[in-house]
């Protein structure tokens, strides 16, 4: 039933009692049952739009994918590195993962003497930021 599955996807969080009380508010013509007008007023009154609810873990697959994309078409971006150094392709994979969850160690650093360069690595930055930071979130919320 539906509140079973909102209460599954944490969406609800009620216990025994407030469930009782809930299908009682929403059950206006005290038959016992809920009929689709009943539950769409409750929905109005609490100002719920259930679409929403639905769509939630959904969201998160979405955003697990662009990252996993994302992490691999940056594995594959030729950095500039410093002068004497040749990055591997799993070297720019830790370097993108390293980037992006704002650890930082410093071991492999990209050098960004000009002003396209700059621009570049702040692109990826803000961009890379904004979306691991949507992929924490998104595994908090299908693990949690």
């Amino acid at each position: 039933d539906l509140l079973s599955d909102l209460e599954d996807e944490g969406v609800l969080k009620l216990d025994a009692r407030e469930v009782d009380k809930l299908i009682k508010a929403m059950d206006r013509d005290e038959s016992g049952n809920i009929s689709k007008v009943e539950f769409k007023a409750a929905l109005q009154e609490l100002e719920l739009d259930i679409r929403t609810f639905a769509l939630t873990q959904y969201k998160a697959y979405v955003v697990l994918g662009l990252n996993i994309v994302m992490v691999f078409i940056l594995s594959f971006v030729d950095f500039e590195e410093p002068e004497g150094e040749e990055w591997t392709r799993v070297d720019n994979f830790y370097y993108t993962i390293v980037t992006l969850s704002t650890v930082g160690l410093g071991d492999l650093v990209v050098r960004v003497d000009t002003p396209e360069r700059l621009a570049v690595f702040v692109v990826f930055s803000v961009a890379g930021l904004g979306l691991f930071a949507t992929l924490v979130s998104s595994f908090a919320y299908l693990l949690g």
